[in-house]
């Protein structure tokens, strides 16, 4: 985990090429950096490189896996860091230019992590992942 965080930290200024991003992401997935990796997506879009599917479903599959552990039945409990940063990532790609989204397939199971996670902030994030990604 902290190689791969020295990685992230040293590419924070590197220009990201096709495919370069998406390896970053993978990294970032793998070592447990959720947000790391939301920011990665997060730069991709603004450099208008469209991240590969599977870059953005790693995301959100961390998103799925910590979402249920952390569900709460306080209706104002923080969001799951790992939902937190996938819902970054989404809100980002969803006010990106058509060409750069992932498939709508990509954000379905991040509407159930959403209810997974069963706190009021999550319910709302979760309806705007329905309304505005997953019909894209």
């Amino acid at each position: 985990r902290v190689a791969a965080s020295a990685l992230l930290n040293d590419a924070v200024g590197a220009p990201l090429g096709e495919g370069a991003g998406d390896a970053l992401v993978a990294v970032a997935c793998g070592a447990g950096l959720a947000d790391s990796a939301a920011d990665v997506l997060v730069r991709l879009v603004a450099a208008r490189i469209r991240p590969s599917d599977d870059s953005v479903a790693q995301l959100v599959a961390m998103a799925q896996t910590e979402a249920p552990a952390a569900a709460s039945s306080e209706p104002d409990a923080e969001l799951p860091e790992a939902l937190n940063a996938a819902l970054r990532a989404h809100e980002s790609l969803a006010g990106a230019h058509a060409k750069l989204q992932p498939s709508a397939a990509v954000w379905t199971p991040l509407v159930g992590a959403c209810a997974a996670a069963r706190c009021e902030a999550a319910l709302v994030a979760g309806y705007r992942v329905h309304a505005r990604g997953v019909e894209a």
